[in-house]
């Protein structure tokens, strides 16, 4: 309510309210005087008074009280509507200071001008674009802005009737674009501003599109130049839905445009595509583009390649927005490439193969990927014999045919023309109608025959033909075939004066391999008889040499060596004597390996029970070096395998361990099941072995042998003789090893 209508409303209630009370209080007290003459006839003039007295109190207490209640109300609303005033002018307040806030924090300018051509709002936004003074502001006067900034527009004339249109037609909204003269581009929007549908003014708004008009005629340049080019073009969003096609795109795809829009890039692959590189394809566009080849498909489902080419589009702020995808249809390309390609495979074909059936089934096979085959076979004349064979034929109709005279058919008809045809029911028809072939069965939809020659001579004819589809093969197909049947023709000729010179060939390949395995034994041989005279001349004779000299010692000193230090030359003695026992019982097992006086008796044989004994066997020697030998292998784990071989190799690799593992150092020995075979493993971690030395460890005709982190000697024997006897078992050893950290061997043995 209006504050100042509730004050004169106020006023006028207790004006009411008085002239209420006078009448009431008249009326009361003259009914009183009447009642006081009927009732009481004889009263005196003093009663009269006191009763009157007492009765106008009582009323004017209730009245009163009735006044007190209405003016405590009438205060509560008055209170109600100050605070509601309140409230509504800090509203108020608030909604200027937003209004006020969006206006600067708005990139458009923003003028409001009152009915009577004041200006009552504006923004700092408007100042800048149009460079005014904030002088010729604070004046408020419309008009002086305007002639102001006259000067500064390209056409002020029109500028000026279009805003004088607006205000003598104060309802209508207006939008349009300014132009100024430093090259700037501004458009102008404007509307009534209203009050409870009254119109108090108007309100312009300014908003500079300079350098969005000058990418619009980028992006119409841009949407020109795409519409014109061959190439289809596609710009995708980042889910790989369509926002863009190309008109080549429309004509290529045979879709309309709007039939693209929205719609996923996924309606044009192929299942001729691989899956794995189609999932490469986005990731790699957002990070640098994809180039590649792919098939695509049309809408009709017809399937052709094409060469892809994608990049991203980023904003401002570096951040993928969209990708672009320019495909080339190489269907042409690819025809050529395929010519190419199978002229090479068959050539290679002719070079690689050693019998005319596996030639033709190689060229079935390079072929079969340009067109159906499923009808396809090979038809050659025998002058000798005069009869027609057919060394390749492979057809779900006709059944193979054994060599016979040719038939006044199809097959005779290309043999006898010399010439490639494409004969289709109708054809057929024609030519018995010519009497140039006899009628026998059911023709095939399209038949296509190619004649083989070599020197201008016909010698066969190759076909292939389709049951149901006319259009199976045609021209392209009898091209691709002609050159083909070039190569074939060829290949039936080189084939046919070769076998004799073949024939010679594999018996002079068998004598050469015969002599080569020869050389191999001879050279082995050598190798063994080396590796022998060298351990008996060196590695045989050196530990008895070091024992002697011991012995000596212990002789010469005895009375002056104590307790401590005979036993210390004992063991050494003892640990020479283990060595050399070890090492002539691996050259037995290996003398005994190389003229085959091995027995080979593999049993069913439990691994743990067999690894825990060697295991202690050679705990005592490792405490020497203060080794810790650990083991984790499965009480379950049985190998079919020789006890004594298996138990000579692990007592070698663990030898080897010791030998070359550090002091205070772990060795570990593990097995598990792989592929139907147990592995076993020992590593250690010594010294290590370089690259080459690991790979010449098996080799018997290279020195492999190393001193061990006690200067312990070998002769790499034991190694040589664990290889083979693990390939006795049809097993394999390979050994994994770094410099300075350790080695891990590992064998294969048959699971049980």
């Amino acid at each position: 309510m209006i504050p100042g209508y509730q004050i004169r409303n106020n006023k006028r209630n207790i004006f009411l309210l008085l002239v209420f009370s006078f009448l009431f209080m008249l009326i009361l007290m003259s009914i009183l005087q009447l009642l006081k003459h009927v009732i009481f006839p004889g009263m005196t003039i003093w009663d009269s008074h006191w009763i009157t007295n007492i009765f106008s109190a009582t009323l004017a207490v209730i009245f009163t009280w009735f006044v007190l209640k209405f003016q405590e109300n009438l205060n509560s609303r008055l209170i109600e509507e100050i605070k509601s005033k309140e409230k509504l002018e800090k509203e108020l307040g608030e909604a200027v200071s937003i209004l006020d806030a969006a206006l600067d924090s708005t990139v458009d300018g923003i003028l409001v001008v009152d009915r009577a051509g004041k200006i009552s709002k504006f923004n700092k936004q408007f100042i800048d674009i149009w460079e005014i003074p904030i002088s010729i502001m604070e004046t408020k006067d419309d008009s002086a802005v305007l002639k102001y900034v006259m000067d500064k527009l390209e056409s002020p004339d029109i500028f000026i009737a279009k805003v004088q249109e607006l205000y003598d037609n104060p309802l209508e909204e207006s939008y349009d674009e300014l132009y100024f003269k430093d090259g700037r581009k501004f458009e102008r929007y404007s509307k009534p501003q209203t009050v409870n549908n009254d119109v108090i003014g108007r309100v312009w708004s300014f908003r500079e599109v300079t350098e969005k008009r000058k990418a619009e005629e980028k992006v119409k340049l841009f949407e020109h130049m795409v519409a014109s080019i061959n190439e289809s073009v596609n710009i995708a969003d980042l889910d790989d839905n369509l926002v863009y096609v190309n008109k080549a795109f429309c004509n290529i795809y045979g879709y309309k445009e709007n039939e693209l829009i929205g719609k996923h890039s996924s309606i044009f692959w192929s299942d001729k595509n691989d899956e794995e590189v189609l999932k490469q394809i986005r990731p790699a566009t957002l990070k640098s583009g994809w180039k590649g080849e792919l098939y695509n498909k049309r809408k009709d489902g017809s399937v052709f390649p094409i060469h892809l080419s994608t990049s991203v589009i980023r904003d401002g702020n570096n951040n993928p927005v969209a990708m672009v995808g320019v495909a080339r249809d190489i269907t042409e390309r690819k025809k050529e490439e395929v010519k190419n390609n199978v002229s090479y495979k068959i050539s290679q074909a002719v070079q690689s193969t050693e019998s005319l059936k596996e030639l033709f089934t190689r060229i079935h096979s390079v072929v079969k990927d340009l067109m159906p085959l499923n009808n396809f076979y090979i038809a050659l004349y025998d002058e000798q014999t005069g009869e027609t064979t057919y060394p390749y034929f492979i057809d779900y109709v006709d059944n193979q045919t054994e060599p016979r005279k040719p038939a006044k058919g199809c097959t005779k008809y290309v043999m006898r023309k010399g010439k490639a045809e494409i004969i289709t029911k109708m054809r057929f028809v024609e030519l018995a109608t010519d009497g140039e072939m006899d009628i026998r069965g059911i023709p095939a939809a399209v038949w296509l025959g190619i004649p083989l020659k070599v020197f201008n001579n016909t010698i066969g004819v190759m076909v292939v033909q389709d049951y149901i589809d006319e259009k199976a093969y045609g021209d392209t197909e009898k091209e691709i075939l002609t050159i083909v049947s070039e190569q074939i023709a060829s290949a039936i000729y080189k084939k046919r004066t070769e076998y004799q010179l073949m024939a010679f060939a594999v018996e002079l390949q068998s004598i050469n391999e015969l002599l080569s395995e020869s050389e191999k034994n001879l050279k082995e041989m050598n190798a063994s008889k080396d590796k022998f005279f060298s351990i008996i001349s060196h590695d045989l004779k050196a530990p008895y040499q070091g024992l002697l000299s011991m012995l000596d010692l212990l002789i010469r000193e005895y009375d002056n060596l104590n307790d401590e230090e005979k036993k210390e030359i004992f063991l050494k003695i003892r640990n020479n004597s283990q060595r050399t026992y070890n090492l002539l019982d691996n050259l037995l097992q290996w003398s005994r390996m190389q003229t085959g006086k091995m027995r080979y008796e593999p049993a069913r044989i439990n691994l743990l029970n067999v690894l825990s004994g060697i295991i202690d066997l050679y705990c005592e020697t490792a405490s020497i070096k203060k080794i810790n030998i650990k083991y984790t292998i499965d009480e379950n784990i049985h190998l079919f395998a020789d006890l004594n071989m298996v138990q000579l190799i692990m007592r070698n690799l663990l030898s080897n361990a010791i030998k070359f593992s550090n002091p205070d150092s772990e060795i570990l020995v593990t097995a598990g099941e792989n592929d139907g075979k147990i592995e076993i493993s020992v590593r250690d971690n010594g010294i290590g072995i370089s690259k080459l030395k690991a790979e010449n460890l098996f080799k018997i005709d290279v020195q492999s042998s190393t001193m061990g982190t006690a200067r312990e000697t070998g002769t790499g024997l034991g190694l040589l003789l664990c290889k083979d006897m693990i390939n006795l078992h049809k097993g394999n050893i390979r050994v994994e090893s770094k410099e300075g950290v350790g080695s891990t061997f590992t064998f294969t043995i048959p699971s049980g």
